[in-house]
């Protein structure tokens, strides 16, 4: 079934000047975006609505999985989960079905700080493993228990006796799984700013650590790999948490709510040029968090007015799941 809306993906309401503030530290990811839905038949009539998305301020995008696969995060577990259920561009799509444009945005973030920085990371580390050591033990599995079925005799069939060989195939699966997720982080284009020298950092680290207990300890083989993968973990985490701290841009109050104006007044001067909507209907929605950014543009007028957009443009603030009350 043919679509009944266009949609105009990673349009930049706003490009940032050097002397903005929360810049110093600005990389080239731009988070002032927004995707456009609009309605096949759209004309000056039709409303539209400026969605705004949840996630405490320090989470989130307009669409929601790309967070937790760029360099804010990386989750395969969630990013899975919100690519499935196409998380908050469903929201666009479905106001175009319906007949209103919708405009979804993303705006810039703050970052968590130690030690709640490491504890994210460690948490999106083991659900990111979780994705992908699911498959290989289950491989794993059925390979193991088919070489049982083959081989099997009474002598030789002792789970017990096995143990030590369970044990190395689930180290090495382990790590070959760091290595998958390593390669991922690499790889995953504008999402991610690490050097290129950078990007073998936690590999070259663990096999010159683990390489030395190797040498200095006498240890063996398995144990080699027990250790090369504790490394990996521990170099992988500092990886992820040095650079949160060094490439992501610093963000604080009134950030969020200035880049929501923002998206608003671009939306209401796109309106004006093109008469794909009528840009003096104009619905603000914001959920969790958005819904906090769009409570405080209706209680003060003078965010909007300070880009150009006047308060009598916006008909309705929808406010979705948000928090009352937010302590300093």
């Amino acid at each position: 079934m043919e679509e009944q809306y266009e949609v105009k993906k990673d349009i930049e309401y706003y490009v940032k000047s050097s002397d903005d503030e929360c810049c110093s530290q600005e990389n080239s990811i731009s988070k002032n975006t927004l995707d456009l839905f609009l309605p096949l038949h759209s004309d000056s009539s039709t409303p539209i609505v400026v969605f705004v998305h949840g996630g405490g301020w320090m989470r989130g995008d307009k669409q929601a999985y790309r967070h937790y696969f760029s360099c804010y995060d990386t989750n395969l577990l969630v990013a899975l989960l919100f690519s499935y259920y196409d998380g908050y561009a469903n929201v666009g799509k479905s106001f175009a079905r319906a007949g209103i444009a919708c405009a979804v945005i993303s705006y810039r973030l703050s970052r968590l700080e130690f030690p709640w920085l490491l504890l994210e990371l460690t948490m999106s580390l083991l659900m990111s493993l979780t994705v992908l050591l699911t498959p290989l033990v289950f491989v794993a599995f059925v390979a193991g228990i088919v070489s049982n079925v083959l081989h099997r005799t009474e002598d030789n069939f002792n789970f017990t006796a096995q143990s030590g060989s369970i044990l190395s195939y689930c180290t090495l699966l382990l790590l070959f799984s760091l290595f998958i997720l390593w390669f991922i982080v690499c790889q995953n284009g504008d999402g991610y700013f690490i050097p290129p020298q950078a990007k073998f950092y936690p590999l070259i680290l663990s096999l010159v650590v683990s390489t030395a207990c190797l040498l200095v300890l006498d240890i063996e083989l398995v144990s080699f790999a027990s250790c090369l993968t504790i490394c990996m973990v521990l170099f992988l985490l500092h990886s992820f948490a040095m650079f949160q701290r060094s490439c992501r841009p610093i963000v604080r109050h009134p950030s969020h709510i200035n880049d929501v104006a923002r998206s608003v007044a671009w939306v209401v001067g796109y309106g004006n040029a093109t008469e794909r909507y009528n840009q003096e209907q104009v619905f603000l929605c914001g959920h969790s968090a958005g819904g906090h950014l769009v409570s405080l543009l209706a209680l003060d007028s003078n965010y909007l007015e300070n880009v150009g957009v006047p308060l009598s443009n916006i008909k309705t603030f929808l406010i979705l799941d948000y928090h009352k009350q937010i302590s300093s």
